[in-house]
């Protein structure tokens, strides 16, 4: 299983946040945030991606994004790989 997997289910995206950056640390909800709304952006399945303007509005804070559950677009990106640079 995928670090971004594990993580998401197990509610821990905010480890994966860079501990080195006081400001990424002093943000780390809005860095979880981000990386959620990357992930709903990386799907396979096209027509699971958000839209410009779902965007717009979750931005906004006006809608939130149903939460990921195929991670199948993680099997294309070595994840960990990244990760450990």
């Amino acid at each position: 299983m995928d670090t971004v997997q594990v993580k998401t289910e197990e509610n821990r995206l905010g480890d994966v946040v860079d501990e080195q950056s006081e400001d990424m640390q002093n943000h780390k909800e809005d860095a979880v945030e981000m990386i959620k709304i990357a992930i709903s952006c990386l799907q396979k399945n096209l027509r699971k991606r958000p839209s410009a303007s779902m965007l717009f509005k979750v931005f906004e804070g006006f809608m939130n994004l149903e939460p990921v559950t195929d991670y199948k677009f993680l099997n294309s990106v070595h994840v960990e790989q990244l990760w450990s640079r």
